[in-house]
């Protein structure tokens, strides 16, 4: 009987140092260990367990974009490219001091501001056009935005909810003081040209809102 307690006895010190060891060099403590992987492991983020929050961490993003093929490509098509060197040609003509940018957050140039915070309705304004984006923003030389350009090719309205984003789209920037040139895939080199020289010259004689750039 007293060998039997002896041998008890051994084993379960063993057990508690083999254990607190175990958790010194850092190894498994019960749960999940991201750190030691087997070397033929791989470290992909399909086999990681999620944490216990449900969130996506750097780790899992870092490993997914390292798995995956990732390529540069055109942000805009050669229609709307030939639209963006026709404001660019315009606003060296007209504006040299002008900048456009292309495929910008309304959200970025557009707030809604109520007279004591933002109210309920101030934020459902907001989610109403933060989400979209105009083809093209037109800022004068003070970085002050003054009319968008937007180019409504062949395929532009397919799809239910197209249409409806565009009105959004115009209420929120004719609210905002923000002009709108809508160019249509029919609109001819010419027209292009008028319809663009027209909102240059109009920015250009708009009250300017500070003294110095």
């Amino acid at each position: 009987m007293e060998v039997f307690l002896i041998v008890i006895l051994i084993g379960a010190v063993a057990a508690l140092k083999f254990s607190g060891g175990f958790r010194k060099s850092g190894g498994y403590r019960g749960g999940y260990n991201r750190y030691n992987r087997r070397s033929d492991q791989p470290a992909s983020w399909q086999d990681r367990q999620r944490p216990a929050d449900g969130k996506v961490t750097v780790e899992e993003q870092l490993s997914a974009l390292r798995a995956t093929n990732i390529s540069a490509r055109r942000p805009i098509n050669k229609s709307a490219y030939r639209i963006l060197v026709m404001i660019e040609r315009t606003l060296k003509a007209e504006a040299p001091r002008a900048r456009v940018m292309a495929e910008v957050g309304m959200g970025a140039f557009l707030s809604t501001r109520g007279a004591v915070g933002l109210t309920t309705q101030d934020k459902m304004a907001f989610g109403a056009f933060n989400a979209k984006r105009v083809d093209f923003l037109v800022i004068d030389g003070f970085g002050e935005p003054c009319f968008a350009v937007e180019y409504q090719g062949s395929g532009h309205h397919v799809g239910d909810t197209a249409a409806a984003r565009d009105v959004l789209k115009r209420e929120a920037l004719r609210l905002g003081g923000v002009e709108l040139v809508e160019i249509h895939a029919h609109t001819s080199e010419e027209e292009l040209l008028a319809l663009l020289t027209g909102a240059v010259r109009r920015m250009n004689t708009r009250p300017k809102a500070r003294a110095t750039a």
